[in-house]
């Protein structure tokens, strides 16, 4: 989880999970993230292919999270891998 400005918590959850060699299989999501910075800085850091798409409706407003994500100057393969490719990896039909 991104929200709430907290990335060095974050950042402790990664390492501890990367210690243990279970990072594969971590990813965060975008809910309640409404910093710009943090989400770069989460994109640098992660990866898009690790960051998936969520708006906490209805405690806010999907558009402050979508506003977020295409301010932070990613390329249209970034943002779909954000939006639904992350996720429809996942799914069976």
């Amino acid at each position: 989880h991104l929200g709430g400005g907290v990335f060095d918590k974050i950042m402790e959850a990664y390492n501890l999970f990367e210690e243990k060699g279970l990072n594969d299989n971590l990813f965060f999501d975008t809910a309640q993230t409404t910093h710009s910075i943090l989400m770069k800085r989460a994109v640098q850091k992660f990866g898009a292919g690790k960051i998936l798409f969520g708006s906490d409706i209805p405690f806010l407003d999907i558009q402050l999270v979508i506003h977020t994500i295409e301010s932070i100057g990613l390329s249209d393969k970034e943002k779909e891998l954000i939006y639904y490719q992350n996720y429809n990896q996942f799914i069976q039909f």
